[in-house]
């Protein structure tokens, strides 16, 4: 249910990843409350009024851009002081090789 409002309230330019999953829970509990107490006190189009108004308030949820690496990672998890890669490798053309048995 939170992956679906989740991907709701980033329906446009905003990738659902971008929206956070904790402040999305936070939000949605007293919504679940106010459903869940006022079932049959409220009518569908105020429960819908309701829902609307949450993935508004969900779409600022963002977190922020995640900037972009200053050179290539050699390693994923570095063990000790490895050299940093500084420049790719990439080797274009015909490649043979022989299997040695």
């Amino acid at each position: 249910m939170l992956a679906r409002e989740r991907a709701e309230a980033a329906n446009g330019p905003v990738p659902a990843l971008r929206i956070s999953f904790l402040k999305l829970v936070e939000l949605m509990r007293p919504l679940w409350l106010v459903l869940a107490l006022g079932d049959d006190l409220l009518e569908e189009w105020q429960k819908k009024a309701l829902t609307e108004r949450f993935q508004k308030q969900a779409r600022g949820c963002l977190t922020p851009r995640k900037r972009a690496r200053s050179c290539p990672r050699a390693v994923r998890q570095p063990i000790g002081k490895w050299p940093r890669l500084i420049r790719n490798q990439s080797w274009t053309g015909a490649v043979s090789f022989k299997v040695i048995k």
